[in-house]
C-alpha cells in the first residue's frame, strides 16, 4: 500500500479498483480454538484498576448455534458458509486462563460471555470437576432455554453458576418465531425458567 500497489490476494480486504468493488474471499474461521494464545487483559487491569472490581470476562465458545434475524452470526454463517461457526475451547483452555486471571489479578468472580454457554453434558462434567477444585468461583453465563435441562443446571449450580440469562427478546411466539428466527415456545421458557429456580 506504501508503494501504491493494489494487493489482489490479500484475504478479508476489499478495494476499488477503476470504479469496481473487490471483495475477496474471508480467511478461515481458527477451527481449534485452543491454538490461540490466551487472551492479553494486561493493559484493562493495568490502566483502569477498577476492572479488578467486575466480574473476570471470558468466552468458552465462538459462534452460536441458532440464526437470529438480529444478530450478528446470522450474517457470519452466511459469510463462513461450510465451516463450523460454533467451537469450544477445551476445558484445560478455559481453567488455564482462569488459573493465570486468579493468580495475576485476583478476580472473585467470573461472567462467560458466549452466545451460548457449552452445553454438552460431557464438557459440562469435565468442566465442573476442574472449575470447583481449580478455581472456586462464583460465575454466571447466558444460556438458551432449549438447553436448559436438569442435568445441566444441576451440573451448573454444583459448578458455581449462580445466574443464567436467557434472551427472550420477546413474550410473543409469533414475534420471535416470524420476527426474531427465536423457534420455541412461551411453555419452554417457563419449563427453563422452573428449571433453574429448582437447582
Amino acid at each position: 500500500l506504501a508503494r501504491g500497489e493494489k494487493q489482489p490476494d490479500v484475504k478479508g480486504i476489499c478495494y476499488r479498483n477503476e470504479g469496481s468493488f473487490i471483495i475477496n474471499p474471508v480467511y478461515p474461521l481458527v477451527a481449534d480454538l485452543d491454538t490461540l494464545p490466551l487472551a492479553d487483559k494486561e493493559i484493562y487491569y493495568e490502566k483502569v484498576p477498577a476492572f479488578r472490581k467486575y466480574p473476570y470476562s471470558i468466552r468458552a465458545s465462538r459462534g452460536c448455534p441458532y440464526t437470529c434475524t438480529y444478530c450478528c452470526n446470522d450474517v457470519l454463517r452466511r459469510l463462513y458458509k461450510g465451516q463450523r461457526l460454533v467451537r469450544t475451547r477445551s476445558v484445560d483452555s478455559v481453567i488455564s486462563e482462569l488459573k493465570v486471571a486468579k493468580e495475576r489479578y485476583g478476580i472473585t468472580e467470573v461472567r462467560f460471555y458466549d452466545e451460548v454457554f457449552p452445553f454438552k453434558v460431557e464438557w459440562l462434567q469435565e468442566f465442573k470437576e476442574r472449575y470447583v477444585n481449580e478455581i472456586g468461583l462464583p460465575f454466571q453465563i447466558t444460556y438458551h432455554v432449549k438447553f436448559a435441562s436438569e442435568e445441566q443446571m444441576r451440573l451448573l449450580k454444583s459448578a458455581g453458576c449462580y445466574q443464567v440469562v436467557f434472551g427472550m427478546q420477546s413474550a410473543s411466539e409469533r414475534i420471535r418465531s416470524e420476527v426474531c428466527n427465536r423457534t420455541y415456545s412461551n411453555e419452554e421458557v417457563v419449563q427453563a425458567i422452573e428449571i433453574c429456580k429448582r437447582n
